[in-house]
Formats: structure tokens, sequence, C-alpha cells
């Protein structure tokens, strides 16, 4: 029988939380970016979700993200390749990084 209870299991609270996050990151940040809190394009911001997907997809392992996305560059979507064709190499750092710093606690891990 499913509740809607949160886990009490430390590491599937983490999980749940983790994947929540990512579910609902896109709308969110699209928001914080409107609010002009944080500057973007929306290059940035249609190569940042489907990042963000694949990262999901591949259970946010960002090695292996990167490899994949490396090797399937011509499986994108047109709007993805095109957005990232128009990103400098300065914008595409920035939008690794921040997906790298986001999987990462206090402690390094």
């Amino acid at each position: 029988m499913r509740t809607n209870e949160p886990p009490t299991n430390p590491a599937l609270k983490a999980s749940v939380a983790k994947t929540d996050f990512f579910i609902n990151f896109p709308s969110k940040l699209l928001k914080v970016y409107q609010k002009g809190l944080i500057t973007i394009n929306q290059n940035q911001i249609k190569f940042k979700t489907y990042f963000i997907q694949q990262l999901e997809f591949r259970e946010y392992d960002l090695e292996k993200t990167i490899i994949a996305m490396s090797k399937n560059f011509a499986s994108m979507p047109n709007t993805v390749r095109e957005a990232h064709a128009k990103l400098s190499v300065s914008e595409r750092n920035e939008i690794i990084k921040e997906l790298a710093m986001m999987g990462s606690d206090q402690s390094g891990n």
C-alpha cells in the first residue's frame, strides 16, 4: 500500500529530494532568470534543460553524461544543437560548472 508520507530511510530521502529538485529545476531556473537575479540567454536555457534531462537519464553521473552527449551529438534535437552552436565556450563551461557543483556537498563528495 502506497502512502504520501516521505521516506524514512536517509539514503532514500536524499535520492527523492535530488530527483524532485531536478524534475522541477528547469521551471524554477527559468523563474530565477526571469527575475533578473542571474543573467542567462535562451540558448543556455535550452542547452541546460537538455543537459539536465540527460543527466537524470544517466543517474546523475556527470562523466557518463558528457561522454554520451559528445558521442551522440548528431542525435540531439535540432533546437538543442542550434542552441549549442550559438553558445561560446565560456557559456557552455558555465553550464557544466553549475551542474557539477549542484551534485557536490560541503564535504566535496
